[in-house]
């Protein structure tokens, strides 16, 4: 039998191997193998196993005896076989994605222990040789003689024992790479057994949101069930698909409150089915609010699963999942690959959140992945938004009404009618003062952080930029210092041009420090607070923050959007947003609809009393998104920007990829990306179709220091040429791009093009 293995140096090459007779019944897909490779050894991952030798006709002078073995098998010795469904979903995710093989395969395997983890010393091909013919010393010749005998290796203090702790003896061999270190995964203990729900679930942080199940008495929780849905299309169909178990993907559109209690029915149902449900969520502190709230529900059988458990408790998380311990699994992004199996519901919350794209290769967004997954295994999807992604609400057709805001209670501010520099207008002054005089509450939301968005000479126009990014300096003043938003890097504020030696330095623009400090001079008696990722560093800053705005300790809360990720910020009085086009300035076309999300979510902070209002000023009161956050007539943001978006072929009327060339070199990059370009080109011309491709842009230092990056972005309108021609451009270029020093990523539907 034979093993195709990819290592993480050979991204999109694939190995094969002879498994040895020893080994056959123990080598299975996903598992983790040493072989050797050139004249060393390495780590691999076995993606296949094949019963014939492979023929290739590229090499023919390749025959089952030429083949190489594998050395041993580096993993959980008793890991059970892998669901072939997830094999299948890591396959469709690598080949959408355009990801290494490798990197779409560990998505569906258990988590490696990080104290399992070991450096070993291992013989080489060229140790094998020395021990045979070379000249050795005495100690040497001990030292490979006893790693012979031990193909898995041995620790490095274990072999000093050998020599009597010469350690001269390890680095001669070391140094003519006799021997070289490996990473080792220890065994497990087999008599180990998955812990128990308490132990898994843990006892999350008791923070409770306005929108928390557990604030509804069960009585009127019961009723609300069995009236305000009940009787819908759109919860027949669900019905009717957990019913038949077959594919339906529904869209609803409820705050968090309502959506909640739909999700209790769909469990209960789902259940009664003997099958499962996985709930997704796009932040941590939302999945402990979730499982608590199930918990508080009645809900034993439930699981929670995201990257800030401890490995440890991950891998028992996982073997009990993949154990049947459980009916309900709540995590993030990276909960949508685990082996729950009877999978009969995948409920998405917040679907259109940007905390669902993973940043790291495979890039894949898990709304789009549950979709994948519920196809295969039959299941129901169901994605919660109050304000859905253009993509969503495109391809389920979202018909959306009137918001329940009235539009009378929200008041849109033309900058252009107030006097230059003004920071607060007229309205939004008024605004918090009668909500001061009520003993109301305000949040002011300004997405900028920092005092200003950079210095500027009057003189000559110099502006501080950071080294390493090429970014504007951002200006702070508690301390002074300027900041870089990408990298972090502080400089110390100069008094004069270090150009032209000019006194006649100006902020541009404000962020919330100014914000605050313009706030607090205008209210002296008012107590103003900042939320913003330079104020709240830690989870008790956070606690103890939000417990002095639900106390009434603090009347005005100024802050980002990292407001919208605080748990348990009651609704307001007021809301002010002082500056609401910002985000419409990036050069980006998804900057409308991050932007109407943002001003959505921040308007929901409003309560639902008659007296409380809200205030957006805006430099462009006639963009449709602002004529939508000022109607409250969602239909309006959807309608202009689908057009826009067809107009232009931008998604969801295409799909993208971006291409990213990045390097030392920067004429390297540069013709890199050039030659990738024709070859797409070429590639589609000669099919007679054709791609729009935009770029290359070439930027430096936006990956580090020293470094250059060419982007390339192509419109892709559904032809699987286009995914067959990047993919053979990602094996045809490897040799010359590992030769070049270069790095080629390859991003599908990103939700970013920076």
């Amino acid at each position: 039998m034979f093993a195709d293995i990819v290592f993480p140096q050979r991204r999109f090459q694939v190995f094969t191997y002879r498994i040895p007779q020893g080994l056959i019944d123990r080598i299975q897909v996903g598992s983790r193998v040493l072989v050797p490779f050139g004249k060393s050894s390495a780590r691999g991952l076995v993606c296949d196993v094949l019963e014939d030798f492979p023929v290739s006709p590229s090499n023919k002078r390749v025959t089952p005896q030429t083949l190489r073995e594998i050395s041993a098998i580096v993993d959980f010795p008793s890991q059970p076989e892998l669901d072939p469904s997830l094999l299948k979903l890591a396959n469709q995710v690598g080949e959408y994605y355009l990801a290494p093989p490798g990197a779409a395969l560990r998505l569906v395997l258990p988590p490696v222990p990080a104290n399992r983890i070991a450096k070993r010393m291992v013989l080489t091909d060229a140790g094998r040789h020395a021990l045979n013919h070379g000249q050795l010393s005495a100690e040497q010749t001990k030292v490979l003689t006893r790693l012979m005998r031990k193909p898995k290796g041995l620790t490095l203090p274990t072999l000093l024992k050998t020599v009597d702790g010469k350690t001269s003896a390890m680095t001669g061999l070391k140094r003519r790479k006799f021997v070289e270190e490996v990473e080792w995964v220890r065994d497990t203990d087999e008599r180990t057994q998955p812990a128990h729900s308490g132990s898994i679930l843990g006892e999350p942080e008791a923070f409770y949101g306005r929108e928390d199940a557990r604030d509804i008495p069960e009585r009127e929780l019961t009723t609300l069930r069995k009236s305000d849905w009940y009787e819908s299309d759109w919860w027949k169909r669900v019905g009717d698909a957990l019913s038949s178990q077959a594919f339906e993907e529904c869209l609803i559109h409820m705050p968090a409150t309502t959506s909640r209690r739909v999700l209790f029915d769909v469990i209960d149902r789902t259940r009664q089915g003997q099958r499962t449900v996985l709930v997704l969520c796009p932040e941590i502190q939302q999945v402990l609010r979730m499982v608590e709230a199930l918990k508080e529900a009645g809900y034993e059988r439930v699981a929670m699963y995201h990257g800030d458990l401890s490995v440890s408790v991950r891998v028992k998380t996982w073997q009990a999942i993949q154990c049947g311990q459980f009916e309900v699994v709540v995590g993030t992004r990276l909960a949508v690959f685990v082996p729950l199996a009877s999978l009969g519901v995948i409920w998405v919350d917040q679907e259109e959140s940007p905390s669902f794209q993973e940043e790291r290769s495979p890039h894949f967004h898990a709304r789009n992945v549950a979709r994948m997954r519920a196809q295969q295994e039959s299941a129901t999807l169901i994605v919660q938004s109050v304000h859905p992604s253009l993509e969503t609400a495109w391809r389920l057709g979202y018909e959306p009404g009137l918001n329940a805001l009235e539009s009378g209670r929200l008041e849109l501010v033309n900058l252009r009618l107030v006097p230059y520099g003004t920071m607060l207008s007229d309205p939004m002054r008024t605004g918090i003062q009668e909500t001061l005089n009520q003993n109301g509450q305000v949040i002011l939301f300004l997405n900028r952080k920092g005092y200003a968005r950079s210095l500027l000479c009057r003189d000559c126009g110099y502006r501080p930029q950071c080294t390493t990014c090429g970014v504007a300096l951002v200006l702070h003043q508690r301390p002074v210092r300027l900041r870089c938003a990408y990298c972090g890097q502080q400089h110390v504020s100069p008094v004069v041009c270090p150009s032209c030696q000019s006194v006649k330095l100006e902020s541009l623009g404000y962020g919330t420090e100014q914000l605050e400090a313009v706030v607090q001079k205008e209210y002296p008696d008012a107590v103003v607070a900042r939320y913003d990722r330079e104020v709240v560093k830690t989870t008790s800053q956070e606690r103890e923050l939000v417990q002095k705005f639900r106390g009434r300790e603090i009347d005005i809360l100024i802050g980002t959007e990292f407001l919208f990720h605080a748990i348990d910020l009651p609704r307001v009085q007021f809301v002010g947003i002082p500056h609401a086009d910002g985000g419409l300035h990036f050069p980006d076309f998804r900057a409308a609809e991050r932007t109407y999300h943002r001003l959505q979510e921040a308007v929901q902070f409003l309560d639902e009393g008659p007296a409380s209002r809200a205030v957006v000023q805006t430099w462009l009161p006639a963009h449709h998104v602002m004529q939508a956050i000022a109607q409250q007539d969602p239909a309006i943001f959807y309608r202009e920007e689908l057009q826009i978006r067809e107009a232009l072929h931008y998604p969801p009327y295409s799909r993208l990829v971006q291409v990213a060339i990045t390097g030392k070199r920067p004429e390297a990059v540069q013709a890199m990306a050039q030659h990738c370009r024709e070859r797409i080109v070429r590639g589609m011309e000669s099919n007679g179709l054709s791609d729009d491709i935009l770029g290359p842009l070439i930027s430096t230092n936006k990956n580090g220091p020293g470094l250059t990056r060419a982007v390339l972005i192509v419109k892709d309108f559904g032809q699987a040429l286009l995914q067959e021609k990047l993919r053979a451009l990602q094996k045809d270029l490897a040799p010359a791009l590992r030769e070049q020093a270069l790095r080629m990523e390859m991003k599908v539907d990103p939700f970013d093009l920076n």
